[in-house]
C-alpha cells in the first residue's frame, strides 16, 4: 500500500477563476398526487446531533450516448417521478410538542433544484475535485433563504438518488425492487426504555478523556426490511486516556477501535435508542471526541443518471470532529480512499508531521518543513492509495 499526503492549499486553483452561472431555484414536485399526511421519524433520526445538512457532490464525464440531452432536464424529470414513491422527501420537517420531536409533513412542496453552467472541463479541474476544496464549495453551492435550516427544508437520501438515476436512464423502468419502506418504528425506544450498554459517544466518564467513534450500520444486526431509507447506525467508541494512548504504540489504538466496533449488536442498538430517549436527545460529545464515517460503500460513486458512474461521488469535505471517507480515482488512474480532516490550524500542522512519520515520508519532507508550515491550511487530506 502506498501512502500519499495531499495538501488542499493548491488543489483549488483550477476552479478559482471560473465563472459559474446559476439559474433561479425551483421546487420539483411529485409527478402525481401523493398522500397528505404526517409521518413520525425514528428516535435515531431525531437525534440533536443529526439536525444538520451534509454536502455531497458527484462528478460525471460526458457520454456520447447522451449527446443532445440536457442533464438538468433529465434529472428534474426523474426526481419528479421518483418523488411519487418517496413522497415524504417532497415534504417538510417540523417539530411537534414540547419535546421538539421531529415529524415530516408530507405536503408535496417539492425538492429544491438549482441549475448551473460553467465553462470548464474535468481535465481542467484534475484532482482538484477531491475534497476538501473550498473554491468548489464557493462556486457550486449557493445560498437560498432558509436552506441552511433543517426545519421547513426539503429532504434527500442516497436511496432516493438511486431511484432518480433509474428513472433518468429509463422513465419506464419497473420500480418494484426500489420501493421505499418508512417503518421508523424499528428504531423507536422500548417501553419502558432501558439502557443496558455503555454509550461513551453520548455520555463520557470524566476519567475517559479521548475517544474515536465509527459510524456502524445496523443492517445485518437487526431486522431491517429491504427498502428502508431512514438512519440505521450507531456510534460505538474506542476510549482511552490521552496519556496511555500517547505512550502505547499505534496498534493499541487500532485494537481499541476493533473492540469498540465489536460491541455493535442488536442489544447495543436498542440500548442506544433507549438512552437517547431517556437522556432527552443528548448531543454527541465535542471534547476529546472524533468520529469517522466510512462512505465508501454507500454508493455515491455508483449512481448513474445515464452518463455512466461518477468519477467521484461523496462528501465535499470534513466537519469539525467528523471525517467522511470516500472512494476516489485520481488522474493517474490510481484508486484510493479520500479522508478529509478538519482540525485547528496548529493541530493540523502537528497532525501532518505525525502522519509523515508513520508513512515514512518525514525525512523526504523535512527539508521542506518550513514550506509546509507556510502553506498548510486548516483542512488537509490524507490519501491512502491502494
Amino acid at each position: 500500500m502506498q501512502n500519499h499526503l495531499h495538501s488542499s492549499s493548491s488543489s483549488c486553483t483550477a476552479f478559482s477563476a471560473i465563472h459559474v452561472r446559476h439559474s433561479e431555484p425551483v421546487l420539483v414536485v411529485p409527478a402525481k398526487p401523493t398522500p397528505k399526511e404526517t409521518k413520525h421519524v425514528s428516535d435515531i433520526d431525531d437525534q440533536e446531533g443529526l439536525r444538520m445538512h451534509n454536502y455531497d457532490i458527484m462528478f460525471y464525464k460526458s457520454n456520447p450516448r447522451m449527446k443532445g440531452k440536457d442533464p438538468a432536464k433529465v434529472i428534474v424529470e426523474a426526481i419528479s417521478m421518483a418523488l411519487v414513491h418517496y413522497y415524504p422527501l417532497a415534504g417538510r420537517i417540523r417539530e411537534e410538542g414540547q419535546n421538539r420531536k421531529l415529524v415530516v409533513d408530507c405536503n408535496g412542496e417539492g425538492v429544491l433544484f438549482v441549475e448551473a453552467d460553467a465553462h470548464v472541463s474535468l481535465e481542467d479541474l484534475g484532482d482538484s475535485i477531491m475534497p476538501p476544496c473550498l473554491s468548489i464549495w464557493k462556486h457550486v453551492l449557493i445560498h437560498v433563504p432558509r436552506s441552511h435550516l433543517i426545519l421547513g427544508c426539503p429532504l434527500l437520501f442516497i436511496q432516493f438518488l438511486e431511484m432518480v438515476a433509474t428513472m433518468a436512464r429509463d422513465p419506464q423502468a419497473p420500480v418494484i425492487q426500489h420501493l421505499p419502506v418508512w417503518q421508523r418504528e424499528i428504531f423507536t425506544a422500548r417501553d419502558p426504555p432501558r439502557v443496558t450498554c455503555n454509550h461513551p459517544t453520548l455520555d463520557m466518564n470524566p476519567n475517559e478523556v479521548v475517544s474515536v467513534s465509527c459510524f456502524i450500520t445496523a443492517h445485518g444486526k437487526i431486522g431491517i426490511p429491504k427498502g428502508y431509507y431512514g438512519n440505521a447506525f450507531s456510534l460505538p467508541a474506542a476510549v482511552s486516556d490521552a496519556g496511555t494512548l500517547c505512550r502505547k504504540p499505534l496498534s493499541y489504538g487500532i485494537e481499541l477501535i476493533r473492540e469498540g466496533k465489536a460491541k455493535m449488536n442488536e442489544e447495543y442498538i436498542r440500548s442506544m435508542v433507549d438512552f437517547l430517549v431517556i437522556k432527552g436527545r443528548p448531543m454527541h460529545r465535542t471534547t476529546g471526541q472524533f468520529m469517522v464515517a466510512d462512505m465508501t460503500r454507500v454508493g455515491f460513486d455508483e449512481v448513474d443518471f445515464g452518463w455512466g458512474k461518477a468519477i467521484f461521488g461523496g462528501s465535499m469535505g470534513a466537519r469539525p470532529l467528523v471525517s467522511f471517507l470516500s472512494c476516489f480515482r485520481n488522474g493517474k488512474g490510481e484508486d484510493g480512499i479520500v479522508a478529509p480532516v478538519l482540525l485547528p490550524r496548529l493541530v493540523m500542522k502537528r497532525f501532518l508531521l505525525e502522519l509523515l512519520k508513520i508513512t515514512g515520508e518525514y525525512e523526504e519532507h523535512k527539508f521542506h518543513h518550513h514550506h509546509l508550515n507556510d502553506k498548510m491550511e486548516t483542512a488537509g487530506v490524507i490519501r491512502s492509495m491502494l
